[in-house]
């Protein structure tokens, strides 16, 4: 059984001296790890499932590169 290894980093410079760093720190940064973890999580069961999912995409002429009238 194969398996994927996916890893992401976030490289940020803080201005301490700023105001809004309060936000950053405050807000941002609690909700950055769960919402990563569910994106990278999402990407390993697509990546990792044995079919792809059967996605049509159709185009109605005249629409996105149809015959043109």
């Amino acid at each position: 059984m194969s398996s994927s290894r996916l890893l992401t980093r976030v490289r940020s410079h803080y201005r301490w001296t700023h105001p809004e760093i309060l936000f950053s720190l405050l807000l941002a940064e609690p909700f950055d790890f769960p919402m990563m973890r569910k994106c990278l999580l999402g990407i390993k069961h697509r990546a990792e499932s044995p079919h792809p999912p059967n996605r049509l995409i159709r185009v109605r002429p005249g629409v996105h590169g149809g015959s043109a009238q």
